[in-house]
């Protein structure tokens, strides 16, 4: 969503329990859950930058969300709240300007480096502050996340890297998780969650014909994830992922 026109119907979506918005020209997310009195924002970075990507021996830790504020229904529910939330959105999620980009010095001059991320401050720091404004900071449960967030540059202009909106999707489903129970049954629920889709994913690979060593990766990747539940008792979707 890069225009008013787009992002103010997603920002009407705040009138159910939950809505998410992936903020793709600030490598961010945002994330509202609506509770009885107040709805509750979960702002986050999405990408780690390369430096904290190459410096880490093994899986890189990183703490989900950046900040929460909680902010009453009855504003929400105001049209000119909808009106300008939807307006910022639309500008942050146009290009982002060069001020929040990563810079490298080349033949003695500072320029945009389009191999690292963007800074995501415009959105977990000023968008923050501003709904702090209208009420209060939330107190919502942190969850780490081990990511191996690999990049791969050889003979190209920009690296692979890890698809940020596999990221956010993912820290969304675990946001919306950890508001239905503790921390702990939320984890849990998530692994499973993401066991069984990567198990579905693998069955339609095997109906289509998959080569054996895409399936052998996808199958090594279930069985470790099955492992990492340990599950005393199988529950009936487990059948599926078997």
């Amino acid at each position: 969503m890069s225009s008013e026109t787009s992002t103010r119907p997603s920002v009407k979506s705040l009138l159910h329990n939950y809505w998410a918005f992936h903020v793709r020209a600030r490598n961010a997310g945002i994330f509202a859950q609506r509770g009885e009195h107040n709805t509750v924002f979960s702002l986050f970075e999405i990408s780690a930058t390369a430096e904290a990507a190459t410096a880490t021996v093994g899986r890189l830790r990183r703490c989900f969300p950046h900040v929460s504020v909680a902010i009453k229904n009855d504003q929400i529910l105001d049209s000119s709240f909808t009106y300008e939330l939807s307006n910022m959105l639309a500008v942050l999620d146009s290009d982002a300007p060069a001020e929040v980009k990563s810079k490298s010095k080349k033949a003695k001059h500072k320029v945009v480096e389009t191999r690292d991320t963007t800074n995501p401050r415009l959105v977990t720091e000023l968008l923050a502050e501003i709904l702090l404004a209208l009420r209060r900071p939330a107190q919502v449960g942190q969850f780490h996340k081990h990511t191996r967030d690999e990049i791969h540059w050889r003979d190209a202009f920009n690296p692979w890297r890890r698809s940020p909106t596999w990221t956010f999707l993912r820290i969304t489903l675990q946001l919306s998780l950890n508001t239905q129970g503790t921390l702990r049954q939320g984890e849990q629920q998530y692994k499973s969650a993401i066991l069984f889709f990567k198990a579905s994913v693998a069955q339609k690979e095997f109906e289509w014909g998959a080569c054996s060593d895409s399936l052998s990766i996808m199958i090594a990747k279930i069985y470790r994830r099955a492992l990492k539940l340990e599950l005393k008792h199988a529950p009936v979707w487990f059948e599926e992922v078997q």
